[in-house]
């Protein structure tokens, strides 16, 4: 048996959510040579390589297999969005049994079923990036109740997605963001005595990239919590802080050598 330290060999595969319109496609749009598989059929106002949009899962499946099997120049595959290829999942689960809907299907099955063609879609991503592609998913946001054992429940952005394929979807990416714009709120009196609230945004995007209560996020490359992303080239600045975190690496445990049994702890029969 051997051990051995591991280092950072593939790209990194990424998964980017907010409301319409934060920038998730100009981000992706901006990513080393894209292709985009565009389910939701926004590529046209982006000037990206895109295959013809797919109208099932299978047309998706074949798009990622023509990408496994045929040389090209591609460094990062894109899929727009996440939320949009959860109905053509759906479409085909509800095919395969006939129903007219997935939460016809009694005992949750439905989801059940959805849940395996969302692992082999994750596999095969998974096969694209372990030959050197990276991964971007864009997906939209939805607000869910997040149920706290330790203190009162409250509400939280997250991926719009059914929980099962969102917890499939955040466990497969090494970076989860939620992509959002910088607002400051004001608080001023108004009339009996009560207090109006004013949202103001700049227009600046931040890409939060820790767990807060508020949304949903994570990385595996000890990036900073937030970045704000420019409107021209994010793909930059991101990847610039990409490569600040990955030379914060942690030093090789210390081995120790133990020359006498005899100082070893006995073992008590």
């Amino acid at each position: 048996m051997e051990i051995k330290r591991t280092s950072i060999s593939k790209p990194p595969r990424i998964c980017i959510y907010g409301q319409h319109g934060s920038g998730k496609s100009t981000f992706a749009a901006d990513c080393p040579s894209p292709v985009f598989i565009d389910i939701e059929g926004g590529a046209d106002s982006l000037e990206v390589d895109a295959f013809n949009r797919p109208r099932t899962f299978q047309e998706v499946c074949a798009q990622l297999k023509h990408l496994g099997t045929t040389k090209h120049e591609y460094k990062t595959i894109v899929i727009d969005s996440l939320d949009w290829l959860e109905k053509l999942i759906w479409n085909d689960t509800c095919q395969q049994v006939g129903a007219s809907d997935i939460a016809a299907i009694p005992y949750g099955r439905g989801y059940k079923m959805a849940e395996v063609r969302w692992s082999d879609f994750l596999s095969q991503l998974q096969a694209l990036n372990t030959h050197g592609m990276m991964v971007v998913l864009l997906a939209h946001c939805q607000i869910t109740r997040f149920e706290d054992p330790e203190r009162e429940s409250y509400d939280r952005y997250n991926l719009d997605l059914h929980k099962s394929a969102a917890a499939l979807c955040a466990e497969f990416v090494d970076v989860l963001g939620f992509l959002s714009f910088k607002v400051r709120t004001d608080v001023k009196d108004g009339k009996f005595g009560q207090s109006v609230v004013k949202a103001k945004s700049s227009g600046d995007r931040v890409l939060y990239l820790e767990e807060r209560p508020a949304f949903t996020a994570k990385n595996r490359y000890r990036l900073p919590p937030s970045i704000e992303l420019p409107e021209e080239a994010p793909w930059g600045t991101f990847a610039q802080a990409l490569k600040e975190a990955r030379k914060t690496t942690r030093k090789p445990a210390q081995s120790v050598l133990v020359e006498k049994k005899a100082e070893l702890p006995a073992i008590v029969k």
